[in-house]
């Protein structure tokens, strides 16, 4: 792979589309919406199509995916109580590829959250739904763990 920026932007734009998927104007308004159920089978199948020819290019070297939910994702995962559909369909990819890790961000942010006694609306802005300062430094609390841990794994 030559540029791995441009393939970096490459994947957030892919990403974007499979989470964001309009889905009709009310869909678009439903906070209840959520981009780990809501996608079609061609944006998943780019995707995951995309995942593998990165991992054959790396040539047997770790190949790390995360999903970074939304604040209105953490409400649909707590509810559901199990994984949702992109949850699965990325830890399955990842368990056919034995150098891939794949983690969700939900349920580790969701800990670090309860042990510093923040509250998820903490971890986003006010304005729109970026991370505030407190959301990015638990981000990279968490990755920094998750990067250490599993990469000793398997």
């Amino acid at each position: 792979i030559q540029n791995k920026v441009y393939l970096l932007n490459v994947l957030r734009q892919l990403t974007h589309q499979i989470r964001h998927r309009r889905g009709g104007a009310e869909d678009a308004r439903n906070e209840k919406a959520s981009g780990y159920q809501r996608f079609d089978k061609a944006d998943l199948d780019v995707l995951l199509y995309t995942l593998g020819q990165i991992v054959n290019e790396s040539e047997g070297r770790r190949v790390w995916i995360a999903t970074l939910p939304v604040r209105s994702d953490f409400d649909i995962q707590a509810e559901a109580g199990n994984p949702l559909a992109l949850e699965r369909e990325l830890q399955e990819f990842a368990d056919r590829h034995l150098q891939t890790r794949y983690l969700d961000l939900g349920e580790p942010l969701r800990a670090q959250s309860r042990r510093e006694n923040l509250d998820l609306d903490e971890l986003f802005l006010s304005c729109d739904p970026h991370w505030s300062p407190t959301g990015h430094r638990l981000v990279a609390e968490v990755l920094r763990e998750w990067f250490v841990t599993a990469g000793s794994a398997r």
